[in-house]
């Protein structure tokens, strides 16, 4: 005999009977261990606040009703124009990021060029021309040449530490899911509540609209973090990004 998986199998050599027991015996324990996790499951919702159903609505006062609402849409949107302000917010980010970016870099482009010109005066100097001091021009020209390039070597690695470009595309993707959540959920809200009314249809779909975005905020938050987490790109020979 071999055992699988808790379950005793019987060699080739035994009867088709005693096979058929043994596949009759581990259906009825898959079975078992089903209706025991739905229990749990069962269990673990029994605890959890009921909704008010249609007629229990129809069955409450004006006062309460105005009062639920109330309290719900202040609620609701409390959540949903905190997306809207963090998502205008994150695109202001993004420009302001983008733009140092990219006048980091048209400054670090120009020294580079001006470095060039510098070297290219220095090499054409025939005549060596003296300056102050009996210094050459060439030698003074060297001399800034070497300057200009140790501050061009500083630069570049402030940039590759601040790393604006990386940013940037965080503070963007951070807008388009703040901005996604928001449109889903103001979408929600028109089609479920008020397209109903203050009906009772209304005031059920509102509470579970709620529910619903409390628990989906907590997803949100997590993906933000994540975001922030990512590593940024190495930087790969020839100044690009892999």
């Amino acid at each position: 005999m071999s055992n699988v998986s808790g379950i005793t199998v019987v060699s080739s050599g035994g009867s088709d009977q005693e096979g058929a027991t043994v596949e009759a015996d581990g259906a009825r324990a898959s079975r078992l261990a089903g209706a025991s996790r739905r229990k749990r499951r069962a269990g673990a919702r029994a605890d959890d606040p009921t909704e008010p159903s249609r007629d229990a609505w129809k069955g409450h006062d004006p006062k309460t009703i105005a009062r639920f609402y109330a309290q719900t849409y202040s609620d609701f949107f409390g959540i949903v124009g905190d997306y809207l302000d963090q998502s205008n917010q994150a695109a202001k980010l993004y420009k302001s990021s983008l733009l140092s970016h990219r006048r980091w870099r048209l400054s670090i482009i120009t020294a580079t060029g001006i470095l060039a010109l510098i070297n290219v005066g220095a090499a054409l100097d025939v005549s060596k021309t003296t300056i102050w001091g009996g210094i050459s021009l060439p030698t003074a020209l060297n001399a800034l040449a070497a300057l200009l390039a140790a501050c061009l070597t500083v630069a570049g690695n402030v940039a590759s530490f601040l790393n604006g470009d990386d940013q940037a595309a965080k503070f963007r993707d951070t807008r388009d899911l703040l901005l996604s959540q928001y449109r889903e959920y103001c979408a929600k809200w028109v089609c479920g509540v008020e397209a109903h009314g203050r009906t009772p249809t209304a005031l059920m779909n509102a509470g579970r609209l709620y529910s619903e975005l409390v628990e989906s905020d907590h997803e949100l938050r997590q993906k933000l973090k994540q975001l922030e987490q990512v590593k940024p790109r190495e930087t790969v020979p020839g100044g690009r990004k892999g």
